[in-house]
């Protein structure tokens, strides 16, 4: 039995399509040990433990340059320091992750309490409340209303949002709560067409 893997048996043992390894092999990253008769490329087990380092490397989301790097050691690039630069990426990315969920349910909340308002406010309309009193409950929906799309998306930038997060914004809330996001957008006096759309690519 040979010793070598042709490109074709290393892509089925690892998982991965052959254009991935002919991928790897443009950018230098993994090259064949040898080539056969016909001049097929032919990995040995060292390659195919490389192959395992580079899709370790790449679960961790590090990039092929930096795995690259870390394989080669070089530019007298220590691992340590590649490592943790990207552990700090992932601590900022948890950090906002979790500052958008926080978001989202300080939302959630608002939508619940201006729904269980509305319910009030209609019930006590329709036992004979004074006027004025349902004139005031209609000018403090109207208030809350005032937030337009346009001022909403200047809320979100003035606190470091950016258009992909406002993105990853909205599919976290269609996920969570579709009902809740359709009342929402259509707080913003987003038309339903618009609406639909947002939803669509939320959802994707």
């Amino acid at each position: 039995m040979s010793k070598y893997l042709t490109i074709g048996q290393l892509a089925k043992e690892s998982a991965l399509s052959r254009s991935t390894l002919l991928y790897y092999h443009r950018l230098g990253l993994l090259k064949a040990a040898n080539r056969s008769a016909g001049n097929y490329r032919l990995y040995s087990q060292e390659e195919k433990n490389r192959l395992k380092q580079i899709c370790l490397y790449r679960k961790m989301g590090l990039p092929l340059k930096e795995i690259r790097k870390l394989l080669d050691q070089a530019d007298n690039t220590r691992p340590e320091t590649i490592l943790q630069q990207r552990l700090e990426i992932l601590e900022k990315e948890i950090d906002n992750l979790h500052q958008q969920q926080k978001d989202i349910l300080r939302l959630l909340e608002q939508l619940k309490s201006r729904k269980s308002a509305r319910r009030r406010g209609s019930k006590k309309a329709a036992k004979g409340r004074p006027p004025s009193a349902v004139k005031v409950l209609s000018l403090k929906n109207k208030e809350i209303d005032m937030v337009n799309k346009e001022r909403w998306t200047q809320i979100m930038e003035a606190a470091g949002f950016s258009e992909q997060d406002m993105h990853n914004w909205h599919k976290k809330f269609e996920t969570m709560e579709p009902q809740a996001h359709q009342e929402f957008l259509e707080s913003l006096g987003i038309d339903q067409n618009e609406i639909k759309q947002i939803r669509k690519w939320s959802a994707k």
